[in-house]
């Protein structure tokens, strides 16, 4: 990677942080308080990694997300979501997995409000990343921690009984734990449910 690159992906860490605390303390001050309709997110999806040799590798990784809404209010929501993505491989006549744990912090804007029948949204936002890559040729796991950026987008459909159908694409720009392995960054199409948690105050 070079110096550059580098320089500019340390900027935009500290112009995304920036924002969103700024945006938690603006909205804040507004009474964007924790109990406004929270909801509860569970996906399945599919980790396409983005990254030749990593995709040539592990082909590609089911993946289980959940997330909630930490705040929010209108059509902003600040998120978080964690899962895992797994994948295991033969190489060498030895089974190989990969286990990959994000820890993401989105924020999230609605085009639309609840009552149309189709709310796209966009997020961006910061991920830490928990990588283990096991197999019978090391003698231990190898772990290693990394960090990314996220880029997410999809579409709600609300359903009966307040549940909500959720489709969405999270991009997954990560940086490599070293310049030896991989660079686990990818696509997750994924599908899922949306529950709500409470009730929107009044």
């Amino acid at each position: 990677m070079s110096k550059q690159l580098a320089s500019s992906m340390k900027s935009m860490k500290i112009l995304i942080c920036s924002l969103l605390i700024c945006s938690l303390i603006f909205n804040n001050k507004l009474g964007f308080t924790q109990n406004q309709a929270k909801e509860m997110s569970v996906h399945l999806g599919v980790f396409d990694f983005t990254d030749e040799a990593a995709r040539e590798f592990y082909k590609i990784a089911p993946s289980v997300i959940v997330g909630t809404d930490l705040y929010k209010k209108k059509n902003i929501s600040l998120q978080v979501f964690t899962g895992l993505s797994f994948a295991s491989v033969r190489y060498n006549s030895r089974r190989h997995n990969l286990y990959l744990i994000p820890l993401n912090l989105v924020g999230v804007y609605k085009f639309t409000d609840l009552e149309t029948k189709i709310n796209p949204f966009f997020g961006t936002g910061l991920g830490i990343y928990y990588k283990i890559d096991k197999n019978a040729d090391l003698e231990k796991a190898h772990d290693s921690f990394t960090y990314g950026y996220i880029l997410n987008a999809g579409f709600d459909f609300p359903l009966k009984k307040t549940k909500i159908l959720t489709f969405d694409i999270k991009y997954h720009f990560t940086m490599p734990p070293t310049f030896e392995e991989f660079n686990y960054g990818g696509i997750i199409p994924s599908i899922g449910v949306k529950i709500p948690l409470s009730q929107s105050s009044k």
